[in-house]
């Protein structure tokens, strides 16, 4: 097992000013990783592809994915290439509940952390942001994540 040495679990304010990247991707797992309801030998398929996607672009990652609640942070950054492991920063709270639940909880983790950078979402759950959520890249659940997403994860990390 390689260590884990860049998440925060807690990061603080004065933490994120002085040593994170200007991007956030929030990061789902199941419908965005890999297939919904896939073997467990076809987890994380599409894992590389996004860290291919992601090169040497400043950004971090957060998980958003519901495996935050059945899996440490440790054990998840683990799953992942040491590419996207080590952009692991933190992963969103307290699950909510009700209409647009997933992007109040990104809403959440943005202000507890004081965080004003410019972010994504990789999510296969269109029905958990709000219509009109710009930041939402809609991936495709019965497929994950796939190359027109990826150009839009590209042309994000591409802004200035």
């Amino acid at each position: 097992m390689r260590p884990v040495t860049r998440y925060h679990p807690n990061p603080s304010p004065s933490t994120r000013l002085s040593i994170h990247p200007p991007m956030l991707i929030f990061l789902d797992f199941d419908g965005v990783l890999h297939p919904n309801l896939c073997p467990g030998d076809r987890h994380f398929v599409h894992a590389q592809a996004l860290a291919d996607t992601i090169g040497a672009a400043e950004a971090d990652i957060v998980i958003s994915s519901s495996w935050r609640f059945h899996h440490s942070l440790h054990d998840l950054v683990q799953r992942l290439p040491e590419a996207l492991g080590r952009r692991i920063i933190g992963a969103t709270g307290e699950p909510c509940i009700g209409r647009f639940s997933r992007h109040r909880e990104i809403l959440g983790y943005l202000g507890a952390y004081r965080i004003r950078e410019r972010w994504i979402a990789l999510d296969d759950s269109a029905w958990e942001f709000p219509p009109d959520c710009r930041e939402l890249i809609h991936c495709d659940g019965s497929t994950g994540i796939g190359e027109r997403e990826l150009a839009r994860v590209a042309a994000f990390l591409a802004r200035p």
